[in-house]
């Protein structure tokens, strides 16, 4: 008998445990629910002074009361905990950050909607929860005080955020410790020397290591895309492009679809973005981009964009509503090579080397070693047949007939500048 209760008591404890473990976290959720539906009540109340689109406001949870109390279900109260809040001119986003007593909590700012029992860790510090950060490129921090009676002045966040930061949440990229190579295997004849003295068996480096403060076109960058806090220097790699307001543009260091051949409807060999001619085109290669999910770290700051055609008439919308990045443009591209006219000879010798990167796993390094040399441009199109791409092998901007481009997509992401370590 004892034997057997033995055993049974080595099956049971396990599941008792894992079941009290759930129960626990479950409770934690549920407590952070709670309070972030008591801070909602104060702002809509019109209690705190919350109204400014450029600041990120830290709520105490000391101040929210609610039924149960507050209380971790790892022990004591939640200290410190924080509801942080941003204002959209119409509406307002709610996140949160914590840890207890028993330093059981979630350092990472997660959004309200977002909160699941796998955040939960051990061992959070005070400093990982401290007031530091602001949310999409806000500029500002606001910290209302323990009975959030009032706050002190707005913050810069750059005051905020000392020099070794770390993995700590909000910092989305930092700058590469190493480069990118590859070694130059063509196998016909041509070498890699089209744009550049580069020869057979010659090593391409990608990108800049950058200097400290400044950021310039080609610099790379290893971005914690999906949120593992980690930064992956083979398969998180991106390429500064250009900057976009507060955000920065990095393009991807591989494709994450290629090899399409394309083909039109119409039975012309030319593609363009309105429906009628488009064919695993822009329009139905945006599925094939990094969904929220995959790359759950970014988003764009605005996922409805507007395509026009050269003579400025609108065309159709661009819907990366569930995507966290999207193509390239045209412009961006341009501008970044110094690529001042559409055609061959267009571009310097510098202008191509500073963009070299976008030469990384196409077939002008290694010559059927993959399937694409051309990848999708977010751009106008020229007129109804044409269209723009990347393409490595004739010009690095060109208009391509469908029929000659396999084509591909390289995707983009916007960071916050204060959320890059540069």
């Amino acid at each position: 008998v004892i034997i057997i209760l033995g055993l049974l008591m080595l099956i049971a404890i396990p599941s008792v445990t894992n079941y009290i473990n759930n129960s626990r976290k479950e409770g934690y959720i549920d407590t952070a629910k709670e309070l972030i539906k008591g801070a909602t009540v104060l702002v809509n109340s019109g209690e705190l002074d919350i109204f400014d689109t450029d600041t990120t406001y830290y709520i105490p949870n000391t101040c929210i009361n609610v039924e149960t109390g507050g209380k971790s279900p790892y022990g004591g109260d939640f200290a410190p905990a924080y509801i942080l809040v941003t204002y959209n001119n119409d509406s307002y986003t709610y996140y949160w950050i914590s840890r207890d007593e028993q330093s059981m909590g979630i350092k990472k700012v997660t959004m309200s909607n977002k909160l699941n029992t796998d955040l939960i860790e051990a061992g959070v510090k005070t400093s990982d929860v401290s007031p530091k950060y602001g949310i999409d490129g806000r500029s500002k921090i606001v910290v209302f005080n323990a009975d959030c009676s009032s706050h002190d002045d707005p913050i810069p966040v750059e005051d905020m955020i000392s020099g070794d930061t770390g993995d700590e949440y909000k910092l989305v990229c930092k700058r590469a410790t190493v480069l990118h190579e590859e070694t130059c295997q063509r196998s016909d004849g041509n070498g890699c020397n089209k744009y550049d003295n580069h020869s057979n068996n010659s090593t391409f480096t990608y990108g800049n290591l950058g200097s400290s403060g400044s950021l310039a076109v080609g610099d790379a960058f290893d971005c914690d895309v999906n949120g593992d806090d980690n930064y992956n220097s083979t398969s998180e790699r991106f390429y500064y492009v250009t900057s976009s307001g507060n955000n920065a543009v990095l393009m991807y260091y591989n494709f994450v679809s290629q090899g399409d051949v394309i083909n039109s409807t119409n039975g012309s060999n030319y593609c363009a973005y309105f429906n009628g001619l488009n064919t695993n085109g822009p329009v139905d290669l945006l599925d094939d981009l990094p969904s929220i999910n995959t790359w759950s770290n970014v988003r764009l700051s605005n996922s409805n964009r507007r395509i026009v055609d050269f003579n400025g008439t609108f065309v159709t919308n661009f819907d990366y509503s569930d995507r966290a990045a999207r193509l390239v443009t045209a412009d961006e591209i341009k501008s970044a090579c110094n690529i001042n006219v559409e055609g061959y000879n267009s571009f310097s010798l510098n202008s191509v080397k500073k963009c070299e990167f976008i030469f990384e796993k196409t077939n002008y390094i290694k010559s059927g070693s993959v399937t694409t040399d051309n990848w999708w441009l977010e751009t106008t199109y020229t007129d109804s047949e044409n269209i723009k791409v990347i393409d490595t092998t004739s010009l690095i901007f060109n208009t391509r007939k469908c029929n000659y481009a396999e084509l591909g997509i390289r995707p983009v992401i916007e960071v916050p500048l204060a959320n890059i370590k540069y």
